[in-house]
């Protein structure tokens, strides 16, 4: 075999240190496609997808059967002249069909129809027995392109009695390695970017006092990102002792910071630090100001955590294990918690439950490191009611502190933030049951299939606006966040330790280079958001100290496969 041939099909990563034989994987992962994430059941549970824009793996759909129907014709239809499916305003003519943004309360992409009758259309058809079966027996010959699928009703003799589908969704890129490398190895791509964080000016206000420096807009998120930068200085001590003592000093006010500013002994939320915080308290909207996001306070724990395991000071240790014992108060019957509670009463400001992944796995951690097991009945009913409830039906819904709860319907927001991370939860159990392994997988699916983008069309001027691969945040922001990448790529790595997975191993390298690729060589920077914009709109553009403190802890981990 030609040297050429070989290094095309096999790929010795210096910076992953595993052998890959992309060209069996990809087959692999082309074979995949087939098979529906979790497919819909009529009479059984409500469909997942209706809200889903894209697709990977062939879908199915919810299509109600009518009488004397003896089979259901299915053609899947694109225009050659208009496939592409990613338009930033800034880019778009007057002249395009596809606007930049769809409604919402639609199932539709970035574009409003697609004419069948056009002469540049073009289509794929296959007839079956039921007006719910998956588009496997077409769906590797549809090109990736936005796309439009006609379901009609034929009687015993072939005549189409109607029409009972018409939904519009795009055909997404399917995972086709080797994608570009890391341009540098992981533990530097991990150690500049925490610098860049640990040399902020924000950060360092951390130095002479403890109050966050309202410089930095996100502070206002106090558990997320205060506890955030006590995690991310914690690490960057380990990895570069030189200043660990001001790393120390930075962590230690930041974290008295949320001791301080925590709900008093005795009150419904005794000891939660604050979800949202302004010195002035009136500049904050009237909900921030009163309400609490539930499961925020496990951030300020886990934060907590790692103080303690650095400085082996006892109060640490002793202030997460008070903020599991309110949880434990507040925990409803049936194992819930709601999303967001009054700050006062810790009554829920909605019908809306949690996703219960980061207390779950703060809990987990208490018993796993510590030995500390007075929370399993806590952590116990907690993932009984995820199994009854999310997994069961796979609402695997977004809960974010800067985006309303309020009226949203099943599925409507779903996200790779719950989905990933509950994969992970999943995978590192002490026991990890069939029923358990089968759940990871199902979200691990989902979270390809609905989130991560392998490659993206480019627009009419002929370049891409999206880096990929890329994961994006969730359906209400359809955007490739580099904390996505981390959720959805430590979840394959967690199937990988479990299994020995090696797409799963190919699929997690992928996501974890293109957040060293992205990043700045000369001042370590990883943008939060990968999405081309306007001079204007980039200004602007939001960056999170959250999100990259999972950028690092994910590089740091890829650098242990380096073997």
């Amino acid at each position: 075999m030609p040297a050429a041939l070989l290094i095309a099909i096999v790929v010795n990563s210096c910076s992953g240190g595993q052998e890959l034989n992309y060209k069996r994987l990809n087959r692999r992962a082309a074979a995949e496609y087939l098979v529906p994430v979790r497919p819909f059941e009529e009479g059984k549970q409500q469909c997942w997808n209706h809200w889903a824009k894209d697709f990977k793996f062939a879908p199915v759909f919810d299509f109600a059967s009518i009488d004397g129907a003896s089979s259901y014709r299915y053609t899947v239809w694109q225009d050659t002249e208009n496939s592409y499916y990613w338009t930033t305003p800034m880019m778009q003519r007057p002249d395009d069909k596809f606007p930049a943004k769809q409604p919402t309360d639609t199932s539709a992409g970035f574009f409003n129809s697609l004419d069948i009758t056009a002469s540049t259309a073009i289509s794929w058809s296959f007839v079956a027995k039921t007006p719910n079966e998956s588009l496997a027996p077409v769906w590797d010959k549809i090109p990736v392109g936005n796309s439009r699928l006609i379901v009609e009703a034929l009687d015993a003799k072939g005549n189409v009695l109607g029409v009972v589908g018409d939904r519009l969704f795009i055909r997404d890129f399917p995972f086709e390695g080797p994608y570009p490398e890391s341009p540098r190895p992981y533990r530097e791509a991990a150690l500049k970017a925490a610098m860049y964080v640990h040399t902020m000016p924000s950060t360092r206000a951390w130095l002479k006092e403890a109050e966050p420096d309202p410089g930095y807009t996100h502070n206002l998120y106090a558990c997320k990102i205060i506890g955030s930068t006590i995690r991310l200085e914690i690490e960057l001590a380990r990895l570069a002792p030189a200043i660990g003592d001001e790393c120390l000093t930075i962590a230690r006010n930041a974290a008295e910071f949320l001791v301080s500013h925590s709900m008093e002994e005795g009150s419904p939320l005794a000891y939660f630090p604050p979800t949202y915080y302004k010195k002035d308290s009136l500049a904050l909207s009237e909900t921030s100001r009163r309400t609490t996001m539930m499961m925020e306070a496990s951030t300020a724990a886990q934060a907590f955590l790692d103080l303690y395991d650095y400085t082996g000071e006892e109060q640490w240790l002793t202030q997460a294990l008070k903020i599991a014992r309110t949880y434990e108060k507040l925990q409803a019957p049936d194992g819930s918690f709601p999303v967001k509670v009054k700050k006062d009463s810790a009554e829920p400001t909605s019908e809306a439950h949690a996703m219960l992944h980061p207390l779950l796995t703060f809990l987990e951690r208490l018993q796993n490191q510590y030995g500390i097991d007075d929370f399993a009945d806590v952590q116990a009913k907690g993932e009984d009611w995820m199994r009854q409830n999310a997994l069961r039906t796979l609402d695997m819904r977004g809960q974010f502190e800067d985006v309303s709860v309020l009226g949203w319907k099943p599925y409507q927001n779903m996200t790779n933030a719950t989905t990933g991370p509950y994969a992970s939860y999943l995978l590192r159990k002490r026991e990890v049951s069939k029923s358990d392994l089968c759940d990871a997988k199902d979200l691990l699916r989902l979270c390809e299939d609905q989130f991560v983008h392998w490659n993206a069309l480019p627009n009419r001027k002929g370049f891409r606006q999206i880096h990929t691969p890329g994961v994006y945040e969730q359906y209400e922001y359809r955007v490739p966040i580099d904390c996505s990448n981390c959720n959805v790529a430590n979840a394959w790595l967690d199937l990988y330790d479990l299994n020995g997975d090696k797409l799963a191993y190919a699929k997690a390298k992928a996501l974890a280079d293109a957040i060293a690729i992205v990043q700045d060589p000369i001042n370590g920077q990883i943008p939060t958001t990968w999405d081309m914009r306007s001079y204007s709109s980039n200004v602007k553009r939001a960056w999170w100290i959250n999100c990259t403190y999972a950028s690092v802890m994910l590089l740091l981990r890829m650098e242990q496969y380096n073997f």
